[in-house]
């Protein structure tokens, strides 16, 4: 849970200092409505630097430098979103991982109890047709012949 909060308060930072770097003219006239703390210093950081630079007539250079910092502190903060999103997949993967071997133990599990099943029911099978061929050996010579002579018509049509 703690991992959750630190994720969602770290991209806030960075979505606030996103907008900070696509709107360059809010900088110096409006401050944007969903601004986290981290954004409102970037933002009071880059008003300081342009009003510093108005007042000491300042130069583009001034200016450069400022955004320059702005994007080397937007790259810091998405290297460290870009790890602890990493370490969380991590986490993730881990546990999905887990739970697909628990299923696939499950499943060969049932299937070795179904094979089991099946085994024994062919072994039944055999044992109840030794058995009625045994009891009825005529019965099973007449079936044979009428199995073989159907056999036989069938094959002979084609």
């Amino acid at each position: 849970m703690i991992q959750i909060n630190v994720l969602r308060d770290q991209q806030r930072n960075i979505s606030g200092s996103i907008r900070l770097l696509q709107k360059p003219a809010q900088l110096c006239s409006a401050r944007p409505k969903t601004l986290t703390t981290q954004g409102r210093k970037t933002m009071a950081t880059s008003i300081l630097h342009s009003a510093r630079a108005k007042r000491n007539g300042g130069s583009l250079h001034d200016l450069e430098a400022s955004i320059e910092e702005q994007i080397e502190h937007l790259r810091n903060e998405i290297a460290a979103f870009a790890k602890i999103v990493g370490e969380n997949s991590a986490v993730q993967s881990k546990a999905m991982r887990a739970r697909a071997e628990t299923g696939f133990e499950d499943l060969a599990a049932r299937g070795e109890d179904l094979l089991r099943d099946l085994q024994h029911g062919y072994a039944r099978g055999t044992r109840e047709m030794r058995r009625t061929v045994r009891q009825h050996p005529i019965a099973t010579i007449g079936a044979a012949a009428a199995f073989g002579l159907a056999f036989a018509l069938l094959l002979s049509r084609r």
